[in-house]
């Protein structure tokens, strides 16, 4: 059972860091527009 929750643990962080990297690109982009 632990591992099953380790890994949705991870499938979880990975996401999270994936989307978090989106809208940082997403602001970049954004803010170069803007300059």
């Amino acid at each position: 059972a632990r591992r099953i929750l380790q890994r949705h643990l991870v499938d979880v962080v990975h996401r999270a860091m994936l989307e978090d990297q989106a809208t940082w690109t997403h602001q970049i982009t954004r803010c170069q527009q803007a300059a």
